[in-house]
């Protein structure tokens, strides 16, 4: 068979499901070659605040489907997969984009001017129309997101939706985290175990069981557990946009800029 150009699809699969299948089969239809662009783990963590499946069972899971020629994990550092598509083009002669059911128009595909200048013409509705979403099937299952472990403690993520984000926090006995401020973001705190010494701008909170506060943005903030028990919380963040890298640091006991 003659491979000489090649078909491009791309997502986050996170996790893999039926549609996610349809697109890929419907995709190598228009193409001796079907090249898959995975979404890397820090795409997630800025669109969804999470990563449920980590980048390398995403791809070996993906390689195992018969009509998948290539896969590749993304380069790119924001939410598109400009730079990726723009070397695999580099390499290779794509004649279609391919994207999935959610997809509608060019107005939505940030990655067109890429296409336009190597002459790639983009496939709508691939796949045919939405009948899954990965972040419906997570958001239904008890597992939202695996313990992120940190030098003070760890986090889940238990739910995100555009201008929202659950987080649980634990503090380990005699950690602080930095003192830190948000640009985009305001946090709420209730107190689940365990007493929080919250400094935020000049006032210092000591919070209990049950007891709550409010960080506005661009606040000045850190909290500590001064305690022989761990310190357990919930963190609501709200915002126009809730990502990891919205953080100022100001001080930091583990020298993080």
């Amino acid at each position: 068979m003659n491979k000489d150009f090649s078909v491009v699809v791309s997502g986050g699969f996170d996790p893999i499901h039926l549609g996610h299948l349809k697109m890929f089969q419907e995709a190598a239809n228009l193409a001796p070659r079907l090249v898959v662009i995975v979404n890397n783990d820090n795409f997630l963590m800025q669109k969804k605040g999470y990563v449920f499946m980590p980048i390398e069972e995403r791809v070996a899971i993906i390689e195992g489907f018969g009509v998948v020629d290539t896969v590749i994990e993304s380069i790119d550092q924001d939410l598109t997969v400009s730079k990726t598509l723009e070397s695999i083009a580099e390499k290779e002669n794509i004649k279609y984009f391919a994207n999935g059911g959610d997809r509608k128009n060019i107005d939505q595909i940030p990655e067109a001017e890429i296409c336009d200048n190597n002459n790639i013409e983009m496939i709508f509705n691939s796949g045919g129309g939405k009948i899954q979403s990965s972040s419906n099937l997570v958001s239904s299952s008890n597992l939202v997101s695996k313990e992120v472990v940190k030098p003070w403690g760890s986090y889940k993520t238990f739910e995100k939706n555009k201008d929202y984000l659950l987080k649980k926090i634990t503090v380990n006995p005699g950690e602080i985290l930095s003192l830190q401020s948000h640009q985009h973001r305001s946090e709420y705190w209730h107190i689940l175990e365990g007493t929080a010494k919250v400094e935020c701008e000049d006032q210092i909170t000591y919070l209990s069981k049950h007891q709550s506060i409010f960080i506005p943005k661009q606040a000045k903030h850190r909290v500590s557990n001064e305690e022989e028990d761990v310190l357990v919380f919930f963190e609501i963040q709200s915002g126009d946009h809730l990502s990891e890298d919205d953080i100022t640091r100001y001080e930091d006991k583990y020298n993080r800029s």
